[in-house]
Formats: structure tokens, C-alpha cells, sequence
């Protein structure tokens, strides 16, 4: 699927039907929508949100929330490990876009995905983590000792 939107800060694909980005903008979700996207999982915590309640807007758009609140690495464990795992296996095959402010935590998530359920190495998954998003040295630092636990 090409997304066909701009203004989505940081905006991945780190493999097909899976892109990572900073927080969207309703224009950006109903962009997002028409350009084929079906399932939204956001990262941030309610009260990062403010005044845009995300949830409702996505769902008058038709399309799948889902909430996993990361406000930092002391949030990044097996709960929100699995949980993201439940939701990419139940989007299989379709359009999947997960969010943040920035698109840091979700390249944090992300490599600890690969890890642990992909299999894949800390340096794999540290790599896989920095092509969806992860920029931030300390993110960065804070996921390689979860790893190496």
C-alpha cells in the first residue's frame, strides 16, 4: 500500500503494510483512510493526547484503534511486547500504521518485537528498531539492556 499522505512526521516503512510516525493529525487519519490504511495503534498515553480524542475520530473513519501507552522504556516490556504482537497477528496481510509523538517509541517497541518474537538478535533488532524510528541515543541505550537481560 502507498501511503499517499503527507504531513505525517517521521513516517517509516520498515516492511510492507507496516509504517511507524509521529503523532497524525486528523487530516493526516482521513488521509490515511482514503490512502487504504486499516488499523491505527497508538503509543501514547491518554493524558500525552490532550484535547484530540484520536480513538473516536478513527473510529468514525472506520478504521481499527488500538491504544498500547508508552511514556518511556520503563513501559517497554512483555504486556506491551505481546499486545502489539496480538495486533499485528489479527492485521495479518492489512495496512497497519503505529504512532507516537515522534516515532521514537514505536522503533523502540518495534526492535523488542523483533527480538523476542522474531528471533532475531539484539543487533538485528536494534537495527530493525532504528529503520522504524528509533532515534534517540538514550531510547536506544535503554532498549539494548532490556534486550541483553
Amino acid at each position: 500500500m502507498p501511503l499517499e499522505v503527507r504531513h505525517l512526521p517521521n513516517l517509516k516503512q520498515p516492511e510492507e503494510n507496516l509504517f511507524s510516525c509521529g503523532q497524525p493529525s486528523r487530516e493526516a487519519l482521513e488521509a490515511l483512510c482514503k490512502s487504504g490504511c486499516e488499523v491505527i495503534v497508538n503509543l501514547c498515553p491518554p493524558a500525552e493526547c490532550g484535547d484530540f480524542d484520536e480513538a473516536d475520530c478513527v473510529r468514525q473513519l472506520g478504521l481499527t484503534y488500538h491504544n498500547i501507552p508508552i511514556a518511556g522504556p520503563g513501559d517497554l516490556g512483555p504486556e506491551a511486547v505481546d499486545a502489539l504482537d496480538r495486533i499485528l497477528q489479527e492485521a495479518a496481510g492489512r495496512p497497519v500504521v503505529i504512532h507516537c509523538a515522534s516515532g521514537n517509541r514505536v522503533g523502540a517497541l518495534l526492535a523488542l518485537h523483533a527480538c523476542w518474537k522474531r528471533g532475531t538478535s539484539p543487533e538485528e533488532a536494534i537495527a530493525y528498531g532504528e529503520k522504524s524510528g528509533l532515534t534517540s541515543p538514550g531510547l536506544r541505550d535503554a532498549v539494548l539492556r532490556i534486550l541483553k537481560r
